[in-house]
């Protein structure tokens, strides 16, 4: 993938994981934005590296719930293996 495919698919991810989060949290967008850009699971997401953007939204949406539970995403089944 190229550089600007890569950084599309990722702002749709974050619009699409937040919005997730807006709606299990029942607060607005803006504040689910907020919540999920401080989180490490964000920092893995945005980290080209790590190349998070092969998962689905459904996919991070979990890790993050990981995250939000144990305080650390990588406790997920998702990527526990992985890294």
């Amino acid at each position: 993938m190229n550089n600007v495919v890569e950084t599309e698919k990722i702002y749709w991810l974050e619009a699409v994981v937040c919005s997730y989060i807006a709606d299990e949290k029942k607060i607005s967008n803006i504040d689910a934005f907020d919540l999920f850009s401080k989180s490490k699971t964000h920092s893995m997401l945005i980290n080209k590296n790590m190349k998070m953007w092969y998962f689905s939204p459904e996919a991070i949406f979990q890790i993050w719930k990981v995250e939000e539970e144990t305080g650390d995403p990588r406790k997920s089944p998702y990527i526990k293996e992985n890294v």
